[in-house]
Order: C-alpha cells, then sequence, then structure tokens
C-alpha cells in the first residue's frame, strides 16, 4: 500500500478549518519513526477514536492477503483536521504499517488524545469527501480510489 497523503481541502464552512486527507498508511520514504513500536498502540487508538464519517458493510481486500476472504473495513472516519480511511488503523494493526508522517506529527502534538468532533466538522468532511467522489467519477479521472483507501 502506498502512501496517498492529498493536500488540504476546503470545508466550504466558515466555522471549520480546511481538512487533510490520510488516505494511505505508508511514510512516502516507507520508514517508519525510531519510536513507532513504543506509539503505535497510541496512534491505533487515536485513529479508532476518531469520527465515523462514512462506513460501508462491505469489506474490501486485503492487499498483503489478496486470496483471502474480503475483511479491510471501508469507510472513513475524521479528528475535525484530517479524514481517514477505516483501512487505515487496519493496516496500522495488522502489518504494523506507519501513517503519514504529517499525520502522525498532529497526533504527536495533540499527546495521542483525539479532540471531540463536532457535527458540524463531522458535516463537513462529508462534504470534503463528497467533492472527492465527483471528482474522481468524471472521465478520464485520475488517481482511481482503491477500496482500502489509497490512490492508484
Amino acid at each position: 500500500m502506498t502512501a496517498a497523503s492529498m493536500p488540504t481541502r476546503s470545508t466550504g464552512h466558515p466555522d471549520v478549518p480546511d481538512m487533510h486527507i490520510a488516505l494511505g498508511n505508508r511514510a512516502p520514504d516507507g520508514r517508519t519513526p525510531a519510536d513507532w513500536p513504543q506509539i503505535r498502540p497510541l496512534v491505533l487508538a487515536y485513529l479508532r477514536a476518531g469520527r465515523v464519517v462514512a462506513q460501508s458493510t462491505s469489506r474490501g481486500t486485503d492487499e498483503h492477503n489478496p486470496d483471502a476472504e474480503p475483511c479491510v473495513p471501508m469507510g472513513f472516519r475524521t479528528d475535525g483536521a484530517w479524514i481517514w480511511a477505516l483501512a487505515v488503523p487496519y493496516y496500522v494493526d495488522k502489518y504494523g504499517m506507519c501513517i503519514d508522517p504529517s499525520f502522525l506529527d498532529e497526533i504527536r502534538d495533540r499527546s495521542f488524545i483525539p479532540p471531540d468532533v463536532t457535527p458540524t466538522q463531522v458535516n463537513a468532511a462529508l462534504a470534503v469527501l463528497h467533492e472527492i467522489g465527483r471528482a474522481l467519477t468524471r472521465p478520464g479521472a485520475a488517481p482511481s480510489l482503491t477500496p482500502d483507501g489509497s490512490y492508484r
């Protein structure tokens, strides 16, 4: 799975700052911080505590085990500043993959404590995802979003 951190997207809400989208879960250079084994459980708890923005009952294919039954959760969470695919904590947990370094820095800055997310922030995140979905469904749109939440 490759890293896929998109530029900041406008939420379209005056009360909500622009959001970052972290759809992949590997640092661009493939390296992990030296303290990753120690902080990984804290990051995983943070990722799992994000507010669900959208969720499917379907499961995606595990990129590392494509012959297995689909088991990767599909959907998105937010902390009000970042949006990430439900696949991100799956791959962090199952394979120990690290997350986007900028996202990790913000989680560290918050002392691994997820903020309260308001309904306005959830709606803004949903609006950002809808905008991305519209852009990806236009003829000739590239890259495409895979079920595990990365771009190809």
